[in-house]
């Protein structure tokens, strides 16, 4: 399981552009994939994920997308002006 959710950070981390909110949402949103609530190996995939690099909840995910939003970010977490996905082109 550990190396699994290693190589599911090391994935999550390929493209996210140094954005932790990215990796973070990329990261959880596959482990969440992997182990499905009712998942008896969920608990400690959890666990391990947090250990790893991090995981957050989808209401936790959802919290901080509104809060970054509240501030004038992106999704991607940074000023959309200097984001280089080109948040700050969009209308």
């Amino acid at each position: 399981m550990e190396d699994r959710l290693r190589a599911m950070a090391a994935q999550a981390n390929r493209g996210c552009g140094q954005s932790y909110e990215l990796f973070l949402e990329r990261f959880s949103g596959m482990v969440d994939f992997a182990y499905p609530m009712g998942s008896y190996e969920r608990d400690k995939a959890v666990k391990m994920a947090m250990a790893i690099g991090g995981y957050a909840t989808p209401e936790e995910l959802e919290r901080s997308r509104d809060e970054m939003a509240e501030m004038g970010y992106c999704c991607h977490g940074l000023d959309p002006d200097c984001c280089p996905c080109g948040c700050g082109d969009i209308d």
